[in-house]
């Protein structure tokens, strides 16, 4: 959502404003990473802007961006979750630790009340 009501003109007229991009670069060495899903599609004509900008910003900062699919979750396939002590979930960890905190903390809850939901 951040795309929809920060970067992309509210009167949906008008370029993105990139600047508002510069929040979500990481420091040297980290890594940004992306889901793909409703709220981070972006009109086709604001993507190369948008997407070529981040992507530059990123790689002159020495960061990576990643953009994670959940694809796999419409597919007649298992899907996968990462175990809470991967590498890479505490590399992102380490990096802000504040916001992963509370986005953890988030996803915890949110669990516990599809599965609370689901025994109703």
């Amino acid at each position: 959502q951040f795309f929809q009501f920060e970067v992309l003109p509210q009167t949906g007229a008008g370029p993105p404003d990139l600047g508002t991009l510069e929040h979500l670069l990481p420091g040297h060495g980290g890594v940004l990473a992306f889901q793909a899903g409703w709220n981070t599609i972006l009109p086709a004509a604001s993507e190369p802007a948008v997407w070529g900008h981040l992507l530059g910003r990123a790689r002159g900062v020495g960061a990576a961006v990643v953009l994670i699919s959940n694809g796999f979750s419409f597919a007649p396939v298992q899907s996968r979750q990462m175990p809470i002590g991967h590498a890479f979930l505490r590399a992102l960890v380490a990096q802000a630790p504040t916001l992963w905190g509370h986005l953890l903390e988030a996803g915890v809850r949110e669990a516990f009340r599809f599965g609370v939901d689901q025994m109703a």
